[in-house]
């Protein structure tokens, strides 16, 4: 924390209290720019059975933690550390609520109500909650998880993830107190005393600063002492403490950045985002070093304002990498979209810092050469299993960072920078005649490009674009008899069948004909079909190990042209 600019820290208020009196004591509300409600079962199931053992083992006090408040408007404490406890606190105490309206007892529903949930403004009649989510959930928190159970309002359904883990926290706190009521004669005082327990005896910090600002460095100084937080907490908070009078400016930055990756991914997606966006202009970091190689980085306003900025530019770009139909892709070629495709069934992320240092560096028309040419990289790795995901990851964060810094400027210099690493023609070629495919969608690619040369002779990169009208059908079937068992052991069986050999594409109807059939009456089935691998199936006399070698060994010479490690 050294060297580090900071406001005057003016006043910095303390105070042990149970987490339910700072509930009924004080207007609380989350900051826009913070994450969303992010506790899944596990984490709420362990609160509830701290709270319960801390109870029944009458220790005397439950501690929480510390909860980092500054002010806010309108009254209200804004919360910059402490979210999850306090909404968890919330919720569970709304069950306990919920459980005296299901018995009839309104009056002692109501009290808790008014001291730990909700108040009514006198003046504009609305309902207020004791404490504010962020704004996209802050209503949604309200009528279905605080308002009265006899409230229609009660059964609006979520509309993101952040809510579907409020529904289920709620759920979760129901069982709770369901289980809690039926151990029980004594079903009304159980509730009570855990009602009390959360109110005196669980206990946090409540430490209130005077600026925001100052509290994002409490904050991390208070991690520093040995909180345990996220990757994604400590780096804003992080970011956020050297913000001074541009803490608007980075808070804004930074909520444009979460809600850009919130639409594809969950609160992991950013940290990926985050340490992928670095990558890429910085070369490999390893997660556990990032937040000390950022550390080291942004030491001033300046920087910190630079670095926020850049993240939520950079997040539109990696939001469009997860979305093929995005609007972003039009003024690129066809093929650099079903690229992004091609890298999604196959699973490939090492790869991402790449395509953002090119897209943000790279001239249109070099995008256009590029993205083809790495999914070629893409299909020769996988088939020949070269390379490995370290050697890969290293190899591309070489590469973006090469181009991030104007060292690499097209895609003739990408190649010549991963030519050593991408598999030869020959390795190719040997890989593919002998290669055994497992993943549906895996199969589906290869044999839907095969087919579109065969069929056309063109080079463009085609992945199937309904799932749903064309099957995998394996020719030597998942189960032999008859026929089959004259040409076939159990164990050429079992090492030929996923062979790319054996496989071919069939219209669903069609394939659901063939069945386990012998081969001369699948032929008939091929015949029907508007698929050229699947018809040429018809000039084969028989289907034996050496057929599906002979018609392998074919598509690798085809492999070795249709994916061709070089720009074009």
């Amino acid at each position: 924390m050294s060297g580090k600019t900071v406001e005057k820290l003016e006043r910095i208020d303390s105070d042990l209290l149970g987490i339910g009196e700072l509930l009924e004591s004080k207007k609380l509300s989350v900051p826009s720019h913070q994450r969303p409600y992010a506790w899944e079962d596990q984490q709420v199931e362990d609160l509830f059975r701290d709270i319960n053992d801390a109870l029944n083992a009458k220790q005397g006090e439950y501690f929480l933690g510390t909860v980092v408040l500054t002010e806010g408007d309108q009254g209200r404490k804004l919360v910059i550390d402490g979210q999850q406890r306090l909404v968890t606190c919330a919720i569970l105490i709304a069950a306990m609520r919920d459980y005296f309206v299901s018995v009839g007892q309104e009056d002692r529903a109501k009290d808790i109500e008014q001291k730990y949930l909700f108040r009514r403004n006198i003046r504009s009649q609305e309902v207020e909650a004791h404490i504010h989510l962020i704004p996209e959930d802050r209503e949604f928190f309200l009528n279905r998880i605080i308002a009265n159970p006899k409230e229609p309002k009660r059964t609006v359904e979520p509309g993101n993830t952040a809510q579907k883990r409020l529904v289920q926290a709620a759920s979760l706190a129901a069982s709770f107190i369901k289980k809690k009521v039926d151990l029980t004669q004594q079903k009304d005082d159980a509730i009570l005393d855990y009602l009390e327990f959360i109110h005196d005896k669980s206990k946090v910090i409540s430490v209130e600063v005077d600026s925001e600002a100052n509290a994002y460095l409490i904050f991390e100084v208070l991690n520093d002492r040995g909180l345990d937080l996220s990757l994604i907490d400590l780096l804003k908070n992080y970011v956020f403490s050297f913000a001074a009078e541009k803490l608007p400016e980075v808070q804004s930055s930074w909520a444009t950045m979460v809600n850009a990756i919130a639409d594809i991914g969950d609160e992991g997606q950013i940290k990926t985002f985050v340490r992928h966006a670095w990558v890429a202009k910085n070369g490999l970091t390893r997660e556990k070093d990032l937040y000390a190689a950022i550390k080291k980085e942004v030491t001033t306003k300046s920087k910190a304002v630079d670095f926020a900025t850049e993240l939520a530019k950079t997040a539109a770009i990696y939001a469009a990498l997860a979305t093929p139909s995005h609007g972003m892709w039009n003024k690129f070629a066809e093929e650099v979209s079903q690229s992004l495709e091609v890298f999604d069934l196959a699973g490939v992320t090492q790869i991402r810092p790449l395509l953002l240092a090119i897209l943000k560096n790279f001239e249109p028309a070099e995008v256009n050469r590029s993205f083809p040419m790495m999914v070629a990289w893409t299909v020769r790795f996988l088939v020949t299993g070269a390379g490995g995901s370290g050697i890969l990851e290293t190899g591309y964060a070489e590469c973006a960072k090469a181009v991030s810094q104007r060292k690499i400027t097209d895609a003739k210099g990408l190649w010549a920078q991963m030519e050593k690493v991408v598999p030869d023609d020959i390795s190719f070629e040997q890989a593919f005649a002998k290669a055994t495919v497992s993943k549906v969608s895996i199969a589906k690619y290869y044999l839907r490009v095969l087919n579109q040369h065969l069929t056309a002779g063109t080079e463009e990169l085609i992945v199937n674009p309904d799932k749903e009208k064309v099957n995998i059908e394996h020719i030597l079937p998942e189960t032999i008899t008859g026929e089959w068992l004259k040409d076939f052991t159990e164990a050429q069986h079992k090492a030929y069948l996923r062979r790319i050999g054996n496989l071919t594409l069939l219209g669903k109807k069609l394939n659901s004909k063939v069945a386990n059939n012998p081969f001369s009456e699948k032929q008939k089935e091929y015949a029907k079909s508007e698929i050229k691998m699947s018809t040429e199936l018809c000039g084969h006399k028989t289907w034996t190990p050496t057929d599906i070698d002979a018609r392998q060994a074919a598509f690798a010479k085809l492999a070795v042209k249709i994916w061709s490690p070089k720009p074009r």
